[in-house]
């Protein structure tokens, strides 16, 4: 027997005053880092779908109350496809850009330890792409080092990193960015 969150809701309203200095369009507030938050007064829904035991759906919402109109939706899917290969799309449109992005990465475990992974970006709108990235991780007991080569399209640069992912937090686990 186990338990899983089939299908999961997250609410939220928050309220600021006009008075702070705005750095994005879309408000968003970060609780573990209210410091990189971005000032606003906003709603936000976020929703998460198991479909089966292999393929999980979600949804996020922002709705800024400044501009009465939605802020940013976004849209995605992860697929585990074997105990090696897992995939995952998202789709979001940024409304005060008017602009839409299509986000598409993959990680292969090659061994218990070392894993291949990739993403690109696309502009829907474009019809281009935006960023293009390939990399090798290998897990340690506390932590991952990934080595990635990168293609900014915008920038037109391409680029090597070195990064250490601490193990246990959620969105750095997935590795799918």
């Amino acid at each position: 027997f186990r338990s899983v969150d089939f299908f999961t809701v997250d609410a939220e309203i928050i309220w600021n005053d006009d008075d702070q200095d705005r750095e994005s369009l879309i408000p968003r507030f970060f609780e573990p880092r209210p410091e990189l938050s971005d000032p606003g007064t906003f709603g936000r829904v976020d929703a998460t779908w198991q479909a089966t035991e292999s393929l999980g759906l979600s949804t996020e919402w922002i709705y800024s109350f400044d501009s009465n109109q939605p802020a940013r939706i976004s849209a995605g899917y992860i697929i585990n496809h074997t105990p090696q290969l897992t995939t995952s799309g998202e789709i979001r449109f940024l409304n005060p850009q008017d602009v839409t992005y299509a986000d598409f990465a993959w990680l292969y475990n090659i061994t218990d330890k070392y894993a291949a992974t990739g993403s690109v970006s696309f502009d829907v709108d474009e019809g281009d792409f935006r960023r293009a990235r390939v990399g090798v991780r290998r897990e340690f007991p506390a932590f991952y080092f990934r080595v990635d080569l990168v293609y900014d399209n915008i920038q037109d640069e391409t680029s090597i990193s070195f990064n250490l992912l601490p193990i246990g937090v959620p969105t750095l686990d997935r590795d799918l960015d």
